[in-house]
């Protein structure tokens, strides 16, 4: 019973030995074997695959890589721009003369200033855009295009590269000091066309540059001359009323002086007889005559105004004239180019006599001479910067025939490695195939 027991529990791999026998050894042998047997398809799907990689890397198309240096402007065009309308003249004439020129050079457009505006304008991408549709660049360089303007426009810009070549810096470093030379790089297929871009481009920012510094200068300009000329108007009234005010204090005197009878300047014991015609008093004393007005002026600390009745008639009639008449002001217009220039605009003889009354009180305004002075540095401000550059070109762009590298042998390397592991894999799997198929 033991023995059939025994019989019965045995294991059927005792019987059958090979039934569930698991092979997990790989022979390698039979691997290598199998791939040299098939070495056939291995070298053809292999020469298969690096052909066509080798046909797809000839139709990539050759790309030239066009390039500039730039360097900042010259001194020459940073003075046209500073002579020509950018910097603010100092007009405080009664500053030292150390403290105008200091203030002068630091209201002077610099080089580095200048050209670090340029940088930042050229590598815009708004700004390049502007340049590739204001001149057609799109149907030159993609004539046959299908994508969208936006597309192909992505895709010059991303062919654009502006490095910074000096001050150089280390990677991670950051350098806040403004760029003294440039390397612009552009990748195109038609070497000519890529030569006229960059070149054009380059000059086309240097331009915008210009123009947008002489339309803020000549809106900067206009509002300083409105606001001088504005000053001028104020200044004018303040004189014509200080005038009006001395004429009654002369007329008042003159009327005193004609009624007590003094025709010239008197000592001051005259002064007791004038008692009973002013109202005020004079405190102090005044030792023998008085002689000429510079004593006797609106204001002094000493005299009040009815003293100017001891002048005298003669004086007072004189003064009086000369003050409503301003004889001199035909001169003073002479010897100042602005007003000669206003009123060589007037055509009438009302209008010239008009403009004389207005600036009858000029002469006598002592901040005028400034106003008028800085009126004329503003007028002479042209803002003609065409001669002007915001750079200067170290190397312009050329037709040198430099290629940029296409990765034509690259792509033939990758299609042999691809198309090879493909042609193990697929021997492998034929010879699997046909050793299941053989055992079955």
């Amino acid at each position: 019973m033991n023995n059939s027991t025994t019989h019965e529990m045995s294991s059927p791999q005792e019987h059958y030995p090979g039934m569930y026998k698991q092979e997990d050894d790989i022979d390698l042998f039979a691997v290598l074997f199998a791939i040299f047997d098939q070495w056939r398809w291995l070298a053809g799907i292999t020469f298969v695959g690096t052909l066509i990689a080798l046909v797809i890397a000839l139709g990539v198309q050759k790309a030239y890589e066009v390039d500039a240096r730039l360097a900042q402007p010259t001194r020459a065009d940073v003075q046209i721009i500073n002579v020509k309308g950018y910097s603010q003249p100092v007009t405080q004439l009664s500053r030292q003369d150390k403290d105008i020129k200091e203030e002068q050079d630091r209201l002077a457009l610099p080089q580095k200033k200048l050209f670090s505006a340029f940088y930042a304008q050229l590598r815009s991408a708004d700004n390049m855009k502007d340049f590739i549709v204001k001149n057609g660049w799109l149907s030159k360089l993609n004539p046959d295009a299908t994508a969208s303007e936006e597309r192909q426009f992505e895709d010059i810009y991303e062919n654009l590269s502006i490095e910074v070549l000096e001050p150089k810096k280390t990677k991670g470093e950051q350098n806040d000091s403004p760029p003294t030379l440039l390397g612009v790089k552009f990748a195109v297929k038609d070497e000519a066309l890529g030569v006229k871009l960059v070149n054009d481009y380059i000059n086309y920012t240097s331009q915008h540059i210009l123009e947008t510094m002489a339309e803020e200068g000549k809106t900067l300009r206009d509002l300083e001359k409105e606001s001088i000329e504005l000053k001028i108007a104020a200044l004018r009234k303040q004189a014509a009323m200080e005038r009006a005010t001395k004429l009654v204090e002369l007329t008042a005197a003159y009327d005193i002086a004609s009624a007590m009878a003094i025709k010239k300047p008197e000592m001051l014991s005259v002064f007791q007889r004038m008692d009973g015609w002013m109202e005020g008093r004079v405190e102090g004393r005044m030792e023998g005559r008085v002689e000429g007005r510079a004593q006797i002026t609106q204001g002094d600390g000493v005299l009040n105004k009815n003293v100017l009745a001891l002048m005298g008639t003669e004086y007072l009639q004189s003064a009086i004239k000369n003050l409503s008449s301003r004889a001199s002001v035909d001169s003073f217009i002479e010897q100042i180019p602005e007003l000669k220039k206003q009123l060589a605009d007037k055509k009438t003889e009302a209008e010239i006599e008009a403009f004389k009354n207005l600036v009858i009180n000029d002469p006598y305004i002592e901040e005028l001479p400034d106003l008028m002075s800085r009126l004329a540095e503003l007028n002479q401000l042209t803002f003609d910067f065409n001669n002007a550059q915001s750079f200067h070109f170290e190397k312009t762009a050329t037709m040198d025939g430099k290629t940029k590298k296409s990765g034509r042998s690259l792509i033939v390397v990758s299609g042999f490695g691809l198309s090879a592991m493909i042609a193990i894999f697929y021997v492998l799997i034929m010879n699997a195939y046909r050793k299941r198929s053989a055992e079955s």
